[in-house]
């Protein structure tokens, strides 16, 4: 009896034990396969994991970055790997978790960085177009580029040399500038010069007649939109500053960076190199001080009729009511690209060169510049670059 009693003593042990054995061998271990880097905020990132013990169709998978959370499902890819597809909405350092038959399995974190800024090389103009697209005269690499706005991502669309000034027609035809050239660009991208200033030729911009209006470094003239006529509007051909209050064709331009066709017909011009922004009466032509501005490049009117004013050296992009105050929109006057997700006043700029108003309220700054970037102020005021997603 004492042996059959030992025995059967052992037997429970070892029974027992084999039972807890082959639970343990059953319990489902979940575990990241892959940590690889290169998790990028907006971009799919694919999640490996090792699922042990169990042969689920899919799991569950959750990434949280303090209240933000995303959930992706995991499916099995072979043998005991799952892959999971997740797109981080933020960078930070994210927290993977797994579920699996109601229990939880921490997967530790990955590091997701922000994508990087979308760059330019020497750009100088942009305009919107129709779809939302902004087609931008990037200089430095001899090309129009179309830019994604919400990707950050770009096409050529035209090859030109050393490209400057650009503006859209209300029928989408697309005319730039080139050298000494006024060019129109086809829809293949090929080029037909409509004028020869027989010298550099620099900002564009185009009246609600069809009548464009281009800049050399001390005139400005006028291509007839009905006969395609050049004809001088202003500037004496001598670099100066003199004239305000008499005829345009009398007075004198310093290196005009910007052209814009005002509300009201009147022709705006940055006058760079005299630190302000003038105006030309489209009735009279006389020609008149209108702002100052540190180094004016771009300007862009709004639906209100407020002129916005990039001012290149100055850091900053400043609003022109039509009282003439004028207050700073974005930049705070020191050289820099911080301020990302920040009030657009509390912002640094680099060579803010170019400045485009959209019907939503949003505006978008063009920095030039050997590493140009895009960047964009919301209706509240807040500022962003556009990064390639």
């Amino acid at each position: 009896m004492r042996i059959r009693a030992g025995a059967m003593v052992v037997a429970a042990l070892l029974l027992a034990a084999a039972v807890g054995s082959a639970a343990t061998a059953k319990r489902p271990e979940v575990s990241l396969a892959s940590s690889r880097a290169g998790a990028v905020a907006g971009r799919p990132w694919t999640a490996v994991l090792h699922v042990r013990g169990s042969r689920p169709a899919a799991l569950a998978v959750t990434a949280t970055l303090g209240r933000r959370r995303v959930a992706a499902t995991a499916r099995r890819a072979a043998g005991d790997r799952y892959r999971a597809r997740i797109v981080f909405p933020a960078p930070g350092r994210w927290t993977l978790t797994a579920r699996l038959g109601g229990k939880r399995f921490p997967l530790g974190t990955i590091v997701v960085r922000a994508p990087a800024p979308m760059l330019l090389v020497y750009p100088t103009e942009a305009v919107l177009e129709p779809s939302g697209s902004l087609l931008v005269a990037e200089s430095g690499r001899s090309r129009i580029v179309r830019i994604d706005l919400a990707t950050g991502r770009d096409t050529s669309v035209a090859r030109i040399v050393q490209p400057y000034g650009i503006v859209l027609t209300s029928s989408g035809t697309l005319f730039a500038t080139s050298e000494s050239r006024v060019v129109r660009v086809g829809s293949g991208g090929g080029t037909t010069a409509i004028a020869d200033a027989r010298e550099d030729v620099g900002p564009l911009a185009i009246d609600p007649a069809g009548n464009l209006y281009f800049s050399t470094v001390a005139r400005i003239f006028r291509i007839d939109g009905g006969t395609g006529a050049v004809i001088p509007y202003a500037g004496t051909g001598t670099r100066g500053g003199g004239g305000d209050g008499g005829p345009a064709l009398q007075a004198e331009v310093d290196a005009p960076h910007g052209l814009a066709v005002g509300p009201d017909g009147a022709l705006f011009v940055a006058d760079t190199g005299n630190d302000r922004v003038r105006r030309i009466d489209p009735a009279t032509q006389v020609i008149t001080a209108y702002a100052a501005a540190t180094r004016p490049a771009g300007l862009a009117f709004d639906a209100d009729g407020a002129l916005y004013v990039a001012e290149r050296d100055g850091y900053r992009v400043s609003r022109v009511d039509r009282a003439g105050t004028k207050a700073v929109v974005a930049g705070t006057g020191v050289r820099g690209n911080s301020g990302d997700g920040g009030p657009a006043t509390a912002a640094r700029l680099d060579e803010p060169f170019d400045v485009v108003t959209t019907a939503n309220g949003t505006l978008l700054v063009l920095q030039s510049g050997a590493a140009g970037r895009l960047r964009l102020v919301d209706p509240s005021g807040k500022i962003q670059t556009v990064r390639r997603r």
